[in-house]
């Protein structure tokens, strides 16, 4: 999971790419954050005890949740679907699987 959000990481710090690779590349990013924001913790001291690695998302699950909410949205926008995640408060909330089986508070 770590590998695969630094290669997003890296594609989309490319010079010069196309806003409709930009956009696939943001999508496609989704599955993989959204399984590190379920095992933040995990995959974070994992990270920090990797000798040579970075930690590919933003500083805090907070922000790494803003913006997966913003792009999740933007696509299920973009799909003419209504927004697919909401915040509520300070404090923000998801579930993607239709047996309840995954939840994620921030």
């Amino acid at each position: 999971m770590i590998d695969s959000a630094q290669i997003f990481l890296r594609a989309l710090a490319r010079p010069g790419i196309a806003e409709k690779v930009r956009v696939r590349l943001q999508r496609a990013k989704l599955a993989t954050w959204f399984v590190i924001l379920g095992r933040w913790d995990e995959l974070e001291h994992w990270v920090a005890d990797s000798a040579g690695r970075r930690w590919p998302l933003p500083p805090t699950k907070k922000a790494a949740y803003d913006e997966f909410v913003q792009h999740a949205n933007a696509t299920a926008y973009a799909q003419g679907m209504r927004t697919l995640y909401s915040r509520h408060g300070t404090r923000g909330v998801f579930a993607m699987s239709s047996n309840g089986g995954f939840l994620c508070e921030v």
